[in-house]
């Protein structure tokens, strides 16, 4: 299976090529090309995870040349860039949750695009050919033999996230400030550049400092150490080890692509794109690709340092705070939102805070096992309210269609600024066709069973309640954190939590309890219609459901599986300790206690007496604090006043420079040299030009004197030289 490792990627970017070639006006073809791709991928993921079990993990962290393969790709004299893959235990592990969530994506993709529906997608086909290249560009980053072919992959998701971000470009909004998808996109690819640059500077740097670029030279002790004790003089910043410098640039890109702060702000407005996009971008890719970036580099962030004192690595230090700072800032951030899909992105912000955060306090396994298990829970919360979205738009949709039909009045009432006056809106409800909108719900459960439950499931995981995958995983972060002492990192991943179990509790009783909200569903409730999705979508649900309990179980401290497979330090050749298990036991309880407490606070404020049409949010009693979550904390407006405001002065700047200055130098030097053109067209004209007319004319003169003597007869010739004769006799009188 290792010689065959390179199929992995080149499956979907085979079904990539084919729908855009061949199959592109076929649209069931298309997907189906696409699920084929991804589910050969799958299969050769899984054959290649079961060779690495039989292998064993110490063994490859050893010797990771036993599934390692390397080719020459244009060698150059001594000089060799090679290309291939390398699969260790972190490679193995994570080629199987990439594969696996992104085949219930891609399954789920059929429905939610309306296939088989009148109204399906016309850019159909487009979309699979997209979200193809972007699994292409996820497994071959994860398995990417060297630094320089994982940054090839990781832009190929840099540019699929701008296609699939924007894939509704031609969407408009009435509210101007409200982000549409082609700003979106353009957000996000030139805000996860700034971190690419840092990337790719790191590459350059570790190439400039150790002459290597393949995993299994960098990560060789010699080399490791050779970064740890060299110096680098940065001028006024002082002075640090290579090791961290080269650290700290990986990071960068890692900030850019995980949206850490304060890099965060494009993926909330990401979810202009599609839900199976959202699905990706949060689980399976992209963002995933940021903290297996640190991960699968941990060696050279550890340089230096045993695993007792791996904390005190500068560049570790730096990841943990941001990573903590994060994890809360984005937890407060999403219990002020009314965009379902904002809240669950808000949402994926915090956990990938608390992934880096763990990675930071060298929480190896804890964090890569939150990042697996989380992939399968988010995709679950994500896909579900895509089902949502889907219901409830088609709902509204009809439900205006037919009173359009019967002559009725439109059901959707016009905008009011707030409380009930016009009609189920209010001042959280700017728009009655925003089928985003949480507020426009409620009583959705009923009407929607199979994608209440597996939201539920998916909630109950995110928020660490016992037995469900981020109840092992994310307590694992915390009680490595409580059990270094690392007392304010574990508080701040303490009260990130609260805020996840308060925050999905609203989403919860927001969107499926209580009552309809929106005269739409109000009408499709008394009619008793269902608007459950399509079973292209409610099976992905389902299995991805059904996986939020066996995944978590994979790390208990009772047999902690995980641990064992991917707690082997390649650089100390140490295994990772394990926290005791009465530490396990406390932190999980304290953990359970404190989501517990956010259900119960969500619980009284939206569960016990659910709102009404044309209620306001309750959290708005909050006043200023409300506003300033709402609008979370006003990062983009800070950034539109100062870095943004900057470059369009800047540029601004630069224009009237290039107008006024080099334009002006530029139109100065024309002016002259135009003068100069007329001084010498003078010369021209009168000196040179006079000249040579002056001896024409004097020749032509001349000529028609002499002419006049060519007569042709001989008397006058004779007659001429008679007198020129007599003329010289007389001059020769005077001749001594």
């Amino acid at each position: 299976m290792a010689d065959l490792a390179f199929l992995i990627p080149l499956f979907p970017l085979a079904a990539f090529a084919i729908i855009v070639l061949f199959t592109n006006s076929n649209k069931r073809l298309s997907s189906t090309i696409a699920i084929a791709g991804i589910g050969l991928s799958a299969l050769f993921a899984y054959g290649l995870f079961f060779q690495a079990l039989s292998i064993g993990a110490e063994e490859l962290w050893k010797h990771p040349e036993e599934l390692t393969r390397l080719y020459d790709w244009a060698p150059a004299g001594v000089a060799r860039f090679q290309v291939g893959t390398y699969i260790d235990p972190l490679a193995a592990v994570t080629l199987v949750m990439v594969t696996t969530v992104c085949l219930m994506i891609f399954i789920y993709s059929q429905g939610y695009m309306n296939l088989g529906r009148p109204d399906v997608e016309p850019l159909y086909s487009r979309f699979f050919a997209y979200i193809s290249l972007f699994a292409c560009g996820m497994l071959g980053f994860v398995s990417a033999a060297n630094l320089v072919q994982a940054l090839v992959f990781w832009e190929i998701m840099g540019l699929c996230s701008y296609f699939l971000i924007g894939f509704w470009f031609s969407k408009q909004y009435s509210d101007p400030k409200k982000i549409t998808p082609r700003q979106a996109a353009i957000k996000a690819f030139l805000t996860t550049r700034i971190g690419d640059v840092l990337f790719l500077l790191g590459i350059v740097s570790l190439w400039g400092l150790t002459g290597h670029i393949n995993f299994t030279e960098i990560f060789k002790p010699e080399t490791v150490e050779h970064l740890a004790e060299m110096q680098v003089n940065l001028g006024p910043l002082g002075t640090m080890s290579a090791a961290t410098l080269v650290a700290l640039l990986l990071f960068g890109g890692a900030v850019g692509k995980s949206a850490q702060f304060p890099l965060h702000v494009w993926l909330p407005d990401a979810m202009e794109g599609p839900t199976p996009v959202s699905a990706l971008i949060h689980a399976a890719t992209m963002v995933a690709a940021g903290v297996f970036l640190v991960a699968r580099n941990f060696p050279i962030f550890a340089a230096g340092f045993d695993f007792e004192h791996i904390a005190q690595s500068p560049a570790l230090q730096v990841v943990a705070f941001i990573g903590a700072f994060t994890a809360l800032f984005a937890a407060t951030i999403g219990i002020a939102q009314n965009d379902i899909k904002r809240v669950l992105a808000y949402s994926t912000v915090s956990q990938l805070g608390y992934m880096v955060m763990g990675l930071g306090i060298g929480a190896f396994v804890a964090a890569v096992f939150h990042l697996i298990a989380h992939a399968f829970f988010k995709a679950l919360l994500f896909l579900g309210s895509g089902s949502v979205i889907h219901g409830v738009e088609h709902t509204i949709h009809h439900a205006e269609e037919h009173a359009h039909d019967s002559g009725h009045p439109p059901l959707t009432p016009p905008p009011s600024t707030g409380g009930a006056r016009g009609g189920v809106l209010s001042a959280d409800v700017p728009d009655a066709h925003d089928a985003n909108n949480m507020f426009l719900m409620g009583g959705l459960a009923r009407r929607m069973p199979h994608t209440f439950w597996t939201f539920v499931v998916g909630a109950l995981a995110l928020t660490g309640i016992f037995p469900f995958a981020g109840f092992w995983s994310k307590d694992a972060i915390l009680a490595d954190a409580f059990w270094e002492r690392h007392n304010e990192l574990y508080i701040v991943g303490a009260l990130a939590a609260f805020f996840t179990a308060f925050y999905m509790a609203r989403q919860i009783f927001l969107v499926f309890g209580g009552q309809p909200r929106h005269p739409a569903l109000v009408e499709a409730a008394h009619k008793g219609e269902s608007i459950e999705s399509p079973w292209t979508m409610v099976f992905p649900l389902i299995f991805l459901a059904l996986a939020s309990i066996p995944v978590g179980l994979l790390g208990t401290p009772f047999g902690n599986w995980f641990f064992h497979w991917l707690g082997f330090l390649p650089v100390t050749a140490e295994k990772f300790h394990e926290v005791p298990l009465p530490t396990e036991l406390f932190v999980g309880g304290m953990s359970l206690a404190i989501a517990l407490a956010g259900w119960a606070l969500g619980w009284l404020i939206y569960g016990r007496k659910p709102l009404q049409a044309g209620q306001t949010d309750p959290l708005r009693r909050l006043g200023p604090l409300h506003t300033l979550l709402n609008r979370k904390y006003f990062v983009d407006e800070i950034y539109g006043a100062t870095f943004i405001a900057g470059t369009v002065a800047f540029s601004r700047l630069m224009g009237l420079v290039d107008n006024r200055l080099v334009d002006g130098m530029v139109n100065l030097v024309g002016w002259l040299t135009a003068r100069f053109a007329d001084l010498n067209r003078l010369i021209d004209t009168y000196i040179v030009d006079g000249a040579v007319n002056l001896t024409g004319w004097v020749t032509g003169e001349l000529s028609r004197g002499l002419r006049q003597i060519q007569t042709g007869q001989v008397q006058n010739y004779l007659v001429l030289v008679f007198f020129t004769l007599l003329i010289l006799a007389g001059l020769l009188r005077f001749v001594p």
